[in-house]
């Protein structure tokens, strides 16, 4: 799950935890003890809800990130957000798929720069190598 978006996994961990038997509060606990960077900061947010402060960081500034945050926050008011994080795993789990989809499409421009910068030059050479020589003969003679 290293690759996976931060969301996502958040959304997997936190859904997994909760389909577990585990409190939404305990749930986002258990997977802010995680090792990346946005676990952490999910139990920093986890925190300063806690104590009543407001939390502003710019880790959360997309849509999804956004989104995540006001489900738990639903949560952990005592509303049910299993079916919400299931509908976020789907539309996250589809952005993800158009994010590969454009880097494959991208995929064949990128392999043609090796091309471009190293046989092309090496394939004109062998084209105009034999011509030069000739041009060079002829002018010599």
């Amino acid at each position: 799950m290293v690759s996976l978006a931060p969301p996502l996994k958040a959304v997997l961990e936190i859904r997994l935890l909760i389909e577990s038997g585990n409190s939404v509060s305990q749930s986002i606990q258990m997977y802010s003890q995680s090792k990346d960077l946005f676990a952490k900061e999910i139990g920093v947010w986890l925190f300063s809800k806690s104590t009543g402060r407001e939390y502003q960081n710019k880790i959360f500034n997309t849509f999804y990130r956004k989104k995540l945050l006001e489900i738990l926050t639903y949560g952990l008011k005592g509303e049910p957000i299993l079916s919400a994080l299931s509908d976020l795993e789907k539309d996250l789990v589809f952005m993800c798929h158009e994010n590969l989809e454009q880097h494959i499409q991208k995929l064949p421009f990128i392999c043609l720069i090796p091309l471009l910068l190293f046989q092309f030059p090496a394939f004109f050479m062998l084209l105009v190598g034999p011509l030069l020589l000739n041009l060079l003969n002829s002018l010599q003679n």
